[in-house]
């Protein structure tokens, strides 16, 4: 199966104080379809920024691109990366989550390339942030 993928970054719309609720439910469906769809990947959240990887068959990624890009859950989509690849950076992780209220100024740094300097650079170090993020969380 070729392998697609697409990293982008978006902002939430929830008010502040229902977020982690809507984001924690938004996760909860999104494994459950991801699944269903041959879709893995990761998502990590602090404040109101998305960053996402997902990766799958192009068609199916190609899909949900577009159920992401009209979502009223999400603003600012910011396309970082989408390209064929040789395999599946997260091929266990129906939706690999990670949600921190404190972010890191090293990740705030990331986060404000991507959304300033849209680019295969900053997409790579989405992936690498989604990595280091969601390690240590039981991911079945």
């Amino acid at each position: 199966m070729d392998v697609y993928q697409l990293v982008y970054c978006s902002r939430s719309t929830a008010e502040a104080a229902n977020r982690r609720a809507e984001i924690e439910g938004l996760v909860a469906t999104s494994r459950r379809n991801n699944r269903a769809a041959g879709i893995s990947g990761g998502l990590f959240v602090t404040r109101d920024i998305f960053a996402q990887m997902i990766e799958g068959t192009q068609d199916a990624i190609e899909r949900l691109k577009g159920t992401i890009r009209v979502d009223p859950r999400h603003r600012d989509f910011t396309v970082l990366r989408e390209a064929a690849a040789p395999r599946r950076m997260f091929p266990t992780w129906a939706m690999g989550f990670e949600i921190t209220d404190d972010p890191t100024d090293e990740m705030l740094e990331v986060l404000d390339e991507a959304f300033t300097h849209p680019s295969a650079a900053a997409g790579t170090a989405i992936i690498e942030l989604i990595k280091n993020s969601i390690v240590q969380i039981d991911l079945s």
